[in-house]
């Protein structure tokens, strides 16, 4: 007999054992094909955040970290800028201005010290009062600065000059915790303890009127970026909104403590984060709930970007998390440490610097994967722009990281005994393990560069335990000197496995090497809505520097060079093939001026015969793809390679330049990192060339062929100039040499995976 009801009770039950048996069925599939979720590790964070500001076009995230660095997030690149290290001054307040790309801190001292965005340096320092100072205000079009410090004194700068345009000394001392100026330029709102909220005349310097008190502290400010319209929030909860015909007071209670929040600069979305973790969105107005961040983090440092889309917040250990306000989801991470950057999404895709890329790694089944070795499939340059923009990614139909993974092979390389011979080959043996994701690609790296696919000679497979094991000969011949040895194996999601590197002394008699410089330059396409200025005179400079018998290190140099209508596809890649007939001994440099173009996430250079057409299919049929040059390198026996690309870009459009940039950077360290050479490149508008008349070159090729003639001697000074010299010196000084000439800065990038060697002595 069953009670009334009880049908719904046992239907219940046999619903939660479904469940149960479901979600264990589901871990035993789980664990019987090897698919595991990792979870991400991340080391040496920068640590908690004292301060964040948002540039008014939101293009600049400024933090200052708790260990007195800041760092600035580049929104529009999708990077992080170099990092400022102010270690002589306790800073207090960080701003950066996008207009003219500098970076303020205010000090505990009252001072003002300028940074150049771009290079990390400080350019200016200003001492107006000296008092600690508690806020930084930028006007809506980024001509004014309003400084407050903590004895009541509001300092306004005029931003294009650097200047002292008005001090305002306010009656509030240490009571004053808010400035803000208004949309019209001509006014500040000022707030702070017990209430007090008023507007001050910036050219006049005197109060022009009190605005509505509030019964508790002010906590929080805001102003409109279209109207005179003032949101203020006290220490009771008490939301007042003040426009031009009312006032509006509502108490909003939240049943948390409150750790930060902020308005939408239209002033119609509240974001809350509260104790105890989550973020809560209300319609500022009516103050309903639209939408809550879940989860036990708790957030400081809250500020919502772009017009209410977005609001990102820190962490108790300085990491940045972008959520998306209309799902409430976290779009990707913006992680800070002690050497470098790495942004990571929400389906495991990456964007880091290279130092940074050390301290962020997958951990699953107790193992420790580095980000590095999910590049194949998950490295995203411009991830964070890519997210900001909603543009198409270069990396679409991977799957999710953290909706499972297979772990990557195992791999050994087994030490073949006999004589420590140069230039006598040797045999060397792989041990490639599965370990349930399958295994993909194997590549042999010699003295860094990757071995050509002739060097196999034999080949064993076989299962055990539904695993795959391979075992592979590789035929060496080892160079005089330290050689080292190390293997990469990708399972079929592109997780790499690596095997310890090895490193052998081996004897005999030097070889003869000679340096092969390839320069390809094209000013005359075929469409003449194409030609260039600078590309066939940078290409003979490059070349004429090697020319410099006094530099040479070599037992000879060959010069091979394409220009213009020599310069066709078919001409490069048969001038590049010739590269199969060089020894493992040569050295080859591989020089790239032209026009450049992303189509579907390729790089490609474009050849003398191009036509401009609508119809992108077109490029990739007529240019050299990143493919063909990645393909011819690999299959070369040549171990020391350095390729150097400065391509132009004729397109319109911010988007599709920062495409081009990301795709190159992609192929870039693609190609680095596969093949072993170290590559330099960089991206310019064409209407550049107009403001370098006085260079008589491209800016890149400028700076390249001085760090090449004895400028690049400094890691370390040896009156030698390495492959990695020039690359290093190059990315250091193109940014600041080029808001010289043009105003703005041009950002090479530079892959130094494969090994170093000298290039020129000096």
């Amino acid at each position: 007999m069953f009670l009334p009801g009880s049908e719904n009770i046992f239907a219940s039950q046999n619903v939660g054992a479904q469940i149960a048996r479901t979600i264990s069925d589901n871990i035993a599939k789980n664990l019987a094909d090897r698919i595991l979720f990792p979870k991400l590790k991340i080391r040496n964070e920068s640590g908690e955040v004292k301060d964040v500001s948002i540039s008014t076009d939101s293009r600049f995230f400024t933090l200052l970290h708790n260990d007195n660095t800041v760092r600035v997030w580049d929104a529009k690149q999708g990077i992080q800028r170099p990092t400022v290290m102010p270690s002589e001054k306790s800073v207090t307040k960080v701003v950066s201005i996008s207009s003219i790309n500098i970076t303020l801190l205010g000090n505990e001292d009252g001072s003002i010290d300028i940074y150049d965005v771009y290079t990390g340096k400080r350019v200016k320092q200003l001492h107006v009062i000296q008092d600690e100072i508690i806020f930084l205000s930028v006007s809506k079009d980024e001509s004014l600065l309003a400084v407050a410090y903590e004895n009541g004194s509001v300092v306004i700068l005029d931003l294009k000059s650097l200047t002292v345009k008005k001090i305002v000394k306010t009656p509030y001392d240490d009571d004053l915790k808010f400035v803000k100026i208004e949309v019209n330029g001509l006014s500040f709102i000022v707030a702070g303890n017990d209430g007090f909220i008023d507007r001050w005349s910036i050219n006049k310097g005197e109060k022009i009127d009190s605005l509505p008190k509030q019964s508790d502290d002010i906590v929080g400010l805001w102003v409109s970026g279209t109207n005179g319209s003032v949101v203020s929030f006290d220490d009771d909860q008490m939301l007042q909104l003040i426009n031009e015909k009312n006032v509006n007071e509502v108490e909003h209670e939240v049943d948390k403590d409150i750790l930060a929040l902020d308005v939408s600069e239209n002033l119609e979305l509240l974001a809350i984060a509260i104790e105890d973790g989550g973020i809560q969105l209300f319609d500022l107005k009516t103050l309903q709930k639209l939408n809550e961040v879940k989860g036990d983090k708790e957030f400081f440092n809250l500020q919502v970007i772009n017009q209410g889309q977005q609001v990102i917040a820190a962490d108790k250990k300085g990491i940045l998390h972008l959520f998306d306000v209309a799902t409430a989801k976290e779009v990707l991470k913006l992680i800070s440490t002690e050497t470098g950057w790495t942004i990571v999404d929400s389906k495991g895709r990456f964007d880091s610097s290279e130092k940074g890329m050390k301290n962020v790694s997958w951990e699953a089944a107790e193992k420790e994967l580095p980000i590095d070795s999910f590049s194949g499939s998950y490295y995203e340059p411009g991830l964070l722009a890519s997210h900001l923009d909603d543009q198409q990614f270069i990396n679409e139909k991977m799957k999710a990281i953290q909706q499972g993974i297979k772990l990557p092979p195992d791999v050994a390389i087994v030490i073949s005994d006999g004589n420590r011979i140069a230039a006598q080959a040797i045999t060397m043996k792989v041990e490639v393990q599965g370990q349930g994701g399958g295994v993909d690609a194997i590549n042999f790296y010699h003295n860094g560069k990757v071995l050509v696919s002739t060097a196999v000679i034999n080949t064993q497979q076989e299962i055990v335990d539904k695993l795959i094991k391979k075992t592979i000969d590789f035929k060496i011949f080892p160079t005089v000197g330290k050689n080292t040895f190390k293997v990469i194996a990708t399972n079929k999601m592109g997780i790499e496995g690596h095997s310890e590197e090895l490193s052998l002394d081996f004897e005999g008699k030097k070889q003869k090497s000679t340096l092969h410089i390839l320069t390809v330059g094209i000013n005359k396409y075929r469409d003449s809505r194409l030609n260039l200025d600078y590309s066939v005179a940078d290409a003979a400079e490059i070349s004429n520097v090697f020319k410099k018998s006094q530099l040479a290190v070599y037992d000879d140099m060959v010069h091979h060079q394409l220009r213009d209508n020599e310069a066709t596809k078919k001409g490069i890649l048969n001038q590049l093939n010739k590269i199969n007939n060089y020894s493992q001994n040569d050295v080859m440099v591989l020089y790239l001026a032209g026009h450049g173009l992303a189509v579907e996430g390729e790089w490609f250079y474009l050849p003398h015969e191009t036509m401009l057409q609508d119809n992108q299919n077109y490029y990739t049929q007529v240019g050299v793809s990143a493919k063909e040059i990645q393909k011819i390198l690999t299959n070369s026996k040549v171990q020391h390679v350095m390729v150097m690309i400065d391509a132009c870009y004729s397109g319109a459009g911010l988007k599709a330049f920062r495409k081009l940039q990301d795709t190159q950077r992609h192929f870039s360290r693609a190609l680095s990192k596969s093949v072993g050479v170290v590559v330099l490149a960089a991206t310019r508008q064409d209407q550049e060339a107009a403001e370098l008349s006085d260079l008589g070159h491209g800016l890149f090729t400028y700076v390249v062929s001085d760090g090449m003639s004895g400028k690049a001697d400094f890691k370390p000074k040896n009156s030698k100039i390495s492959a990695h010299e020039v690359a290093d010196f190059s990315t250091e000084t193109i940014p600041t040499f080029s808001k010289k000439y043009l105003g703005a800065a041009q950002e090479p990038t530079s892959f130094t995976m494969g090994s170093d060697f000298v290039l020129l002595r000096k």
